[in-house]
């Protein structure tokens, strides 16, 4: 059976795979990597700017620091979402207005994101995100 919903922003039902995406999001713009890492899975397949990381050991040995920075100064608000879930597997796809500053830069991006979830002992467990954005032009 397949569930499909397209939310505004707001309305994830509690415990809902649209409430773990908030919630990861929320944990980097917290700069708490041990919560970001809590939400990801071990085989966590990552991919943004045509780069992959292939586990969560890689992502955090990798770039999550940078994410974790990148996001400490975020606005983030969320344009459109969308779900779907079948069995014990999620996926969220969402776009995002994102202004940041980063490294002495400002940033203002349209971001989009695809989350899949999979659900194990009655928590949703991220086992892939893909990532893309582009710049506005102001």
């Amino acid at each position: 059976m397949t569930l499909l919903t397209a939310l505004v922003p707001g309305t994830a039902a509690a415990g809902a795979p649209e409430e773990r995406v908030a919630a990861f999001h929320q944990a980097l713009l917290d700069g708490d990597i041990e919560a970001v890492k809590g939400m990801l899975a071990e085989d966590l397949l990552l991919f943004e700017d045509g780069q992959a990381e292939t586990s969560l050991k890689h992502y955090a040995e990798g770039h999550l620091k940078d994410d974790i920075a990148f996001s400490a100064e975020s606005k983030r608000k969320l344009e459109w979402q969308t779900s779907w879930i079948e069995d014990n597997t999620a996926t969220v796809s969402s776009t995002y207005d994102l202004k940041t500053k980063y490294k002495g830069k400002c940033y203002h991006l349209k971001t989009a994101e695809t989350m899949t979830l999979k659900q194990t002992d009655g928590q949703w467990v991220i086992v892939h995100i893909h990532w893309s954005n582009h710049r506005v032009k102001e």
